[in-house]
């Protein structure tokens, strides 16, 4: 089992871009390539594994074609260790030609960042996951772009929006064990901030408004049952604009408070269970490999890392440290819990800091950590019932 220590010894248990050109059937065939789609009465296909086509000389449709960028993106993230320099000769241009769409959509989007940005994935072309510098942000995931008021103006590829500084929405949430304890997940490699501990949540994709993009990353990022959907009860805790001066990103962020119900804690846990016995059967590199395979094959479902309940008092007791946080390329001062993973070459304790984006900033709102005191929730979700049974 693994453990989350206080440096006191305080133990805790433990998701009209127009291209005129074709790949030719030379291309490697042993990767999962993007089938850049034409329009049909059935709408796009995304992918399958065959050798690239790029049949899109007719192609019109603003639709299909941002669905082309969403594959092509996907792609990128998948394959990047075995793609060609050819192949990425012909994939860019639709790229660099979508950034320049959004560009005359009147977003601030320069001429200089589309080229370092095409720049940087050559780069990344070839590198294992841990070096990537641009890839590292694809998801091959579409969100919608906003403005200040919340209205959708475009939509892309959530790296774009990440590394452009694009507005669009984030969706995050606090969930509540049956005992009344916070569940939280230290995060796994390839994601922005790896090894941090947070709460859970993502973007919703485009399309979705915030509700449901949170129930999505619920399921995915606990592991749940995606048929049966989600059966606790869910509470609107805050929102904030997330605009950091120092930070490429702009978000409007919703807050929300999951409690599980006690089948669904019994599946997290079993999964949570299942993670330590992987663990336990490789090394740290090893395991790491195991769950980036599993994060490929099924979206979402590899990027918990660990999973760890804890009390309230133990996240605002946490220590805190200075260090430098190579996401964000600056010092920052963040809170942190001491954790201990079991390899099979041994326990590897570490120094877990909390999210700089995400759960520090909450920390820090003391009014927001008084809500998530058992107490509090129990009201919460009491007048939440209340509001359900008048419905």
């Amino acid at each position: 089992m693994i453990l989350i220590k206080k440096p006191l010894t305080i133990k805790v248990t433990i998701f009209i871009i127009l291209a005129t050109f074709l790949f030719t059937s030379t291309a490697s065939s042993s990767a999962l390539r993007p089938n850049l789609m034409t329009e049909t009465e059935k709408g796009p296909q995304r992918f399958k594994d065959t050798a690239v086509q790029f049949p899109l000389k007719d192609v019109k449709s603003p639709r299909v074609i941002t669905e082309t960028v969403h594959s092509i993106t996907g792609w990128l993230k998948d394959d990047i260790e075995k793609i060609t320099e050819l192949e990425l000769d012909k994939a860019l241009p639709v790229l660099v030609s979508h950034l320049k769409e959004l560009k005359a959509l009147g977003l601030e989007i320069q001429d200089k960042e589309i080229g370092e940005i095409m720049k940087g994935i050559r780069a990344d072309r070839g590198r294992p996951r841990k070096e990537w510098g641009i890839v590292k942000f694809f998801r091959g995931v579409l969100v919608d772009i906003i403005d200040e008021d919340d209205r959708v103006i475009a939509v892309t590829e959530i790296g774009f929006a990440h590394i452009l500084g694009l507005g669009h929405r984030s969706i995050s949430a606090f969930v509540i064990t049956p005992q009344g304890k916070l569940l939280i997940q230290r995060r796994a490699p390839g994601r922005k901030y790896p090894f941090y501990l947070s709460n859970f949540g993502g973007h919703p994709e485009a399309g979705q408004d915030y509700e449901q993009g949170i129930k999505e990353e619920l399921v995915q990022e606990l592991h749940l049952l995606a048929e049966t959907g989600l059966k606790g009860r869910l509470g609107f805790l805050d929102e904030e604009h997330y605009d950091e001066p120092e930070i490429a990103n702009k978000e409007l962020r919703r807050l929300y408070v999951y409690q599980l119900t006690q089948e669904e804690y019994a599946q997290v846990m079993e999964y949570a269970k299942e993670l330590e016995t992987e663990k336990a059967k490789r090394t740290e590199d090893e395991f790491e490999s195991w769950l980036n395979d599993f994060d490929m094959k099924k979206k979402g479902f590899g990027e918990v890392w660990s999973y760890y309940e804890i009390d309230v008092d133990v996240i605002k007791g946490a220590k805190v440290e200075t260090i430098f946080v190579v996401d964000d390329k600056r010092d920052m001062e963040l809170h942190y819990l001491e954790v201990v993973d079991m390899f099979k070459d041994g326990p590897k304790k570490k120094k877990a800091y909390f999210t700089p984006d995400i759960l520090e900033r909450i920390v820090r709102k003391s009014e927001l950590m008084t809500e998530l005191a058992p107490e509090s929730l129990r009201k919460k979700f009491e007048d939440l019932r209340e509001v359900q049974d008048k419905v």
